[in-house]
Formats: C-alpha cells, structure tokens, sequence
C-alpha cells in the first residue's frame, strides 16, 4: 500500500465535506451525527498535520465504520434519490483511504481503466473454451461500461452491479468464473475496484505509472 500526497488531501476533502454538513451539530457521543463529526475532525487534524500513516488502524475508524454500515445519516442528503452519492461514497470513500490505503478513481484515469476493459473483452473472445450465456453477456456489458468510461457518462463507484450489469454480476463470484482463463481473474477484480469500488489500482500512484501499467495488457 501507497502513501501519497493525493491521499492526504482526497481524505482531508471527504472529512471536510462531512464537517460542513453536520456544521450544526455539536461532536457529542450520543448522536451519530456528533460522533461523526468527531471522527472526521480528527482525521482531518491528522492528516493536516502530516500526521497519518495509511492504512490507519481499524479500531481508530470504528465510528465511520459503524456509522457506514448502520445507514443512520442518510437521510442527510437532499433527497432519498441522492442518498448513495451525497452520503454513502463520501463515506466509502474516507474508509477505502483511510482503513484501506487506496487510491481514489478519477476520470483523468478512464483512458486506462477503458485498456483493462478491451483486455478483458479480448481474453473473452479469444478463450480456448465455450463460454456460458452469463460470459457470452459480459462482453456486451464490458462494451457498455468501456464506452461510459471514454465518455464520462458512466461514474464510478456504481456500488453493487445487481440490475445495472446481471452478467458482470454472476462471472465477478469470489473465485470468477473465468479464472481459468489467462489474466481473467486479474482483469475482472481490477475493473470491478475500479467501477463499483471507486477505487485503482496501488500502482497507478499516478497518470505515469497508470500508463505504464496498462501499456502492455
């Protein structure tokens, strides 16, 4: 796991965006919204102060964790419809930097993203085996999310790809339906980190170092 100035400053910015929401609330320990706020604060006092080492200890994120999995401020967001985007993926986010020392996905990185989608579509068609309907389908909901990344209309993280992606979902099991093809595996876990996580890979540390990762795939 990397340690980056990008990190320092997308953490700071999700714990700010937190601590402007709840801007009316005191940090107390018997609201969530108070206890929220004071796990930000004092993630945010940390990370100003060069004073975080990522991936930090999961007992210290107990709060944001807690408060991710329970729901309990949702219904913060501007309308239920809104929900997932203004409250959820801040939080993810945080956690996946914080508790998990990850990169966050931005569009800059589609160009790279798109190449592990046409490896995988390649791997598909050129596979030595008959593929299952579920397989045959994922090369159509590859093409559709290649062309959302090219074209930005497709933003991740799109959470769980139920109903927006049936075959992705049925190959993308724990142990991938098309692991014994060359790299399926590999290239199935990266594209989903990277379009329903949010997240890319540790070693695209930067635009350089994504290109060259992906250059040769």
């Amino acid at each position: 796991m990397v340690n980056t100035e990008e990190q320092r400053l997308d953490l700071i910015k999700y714990c700010d965006y937190f601590i402007d929401l709840l801007g009316s609330f005191p940090q107390v320990d018997h609201t969530p919204e108070g206890r929220m706020k004071a796990q930000v604060i004092w993630l945010k006092e940390r990370a100003e102060n060069n004073d975080l080492t990522l991936p930090v200890d999961k007992n210290l994120l107990s709060t944001i964790r807690y408060i991710y999995t329970d729901g309990v401020l949702m219904f913060h967001a501007s309308s239920p419809d809104k929900a997932y985007r203004e409250i959820e993926v801040p939080m993810q986010r945080i956690i996946a930097i914080a508790k998990n020392g990850k990169l966050i996905y931005k569009p800059e990185y589609a160009t790279f993203a798109v190449r592990y989608a046409e490896a995988l579509i390649s791997v598909l068609k050129g596979a030595s085996r008959s593929l299952s309907d579920e397989e045959t389908g994922l090369i159509d909901e590859l093409a559709d999310i290649k062309a959302g990344l090219s074209n930005g209309l497709l933003v991740p993280p799109l959470g769980n790809p139920k109903g927006l992606y049936p075959n992705y979902l049925a190959v993308d099991t724990y142990n991938p339906t098309i692991s014994d093809l060359p790299k399926g595996k590999e290239y199935i876990k990266t594209i989903s980190s990277i379009v329903f996580s949010g997240t890319r890979p540790d070693a695209w540390v930067d635009l350089e170092t994504a290109d060259h990762d992906t250059k040769n795939l």
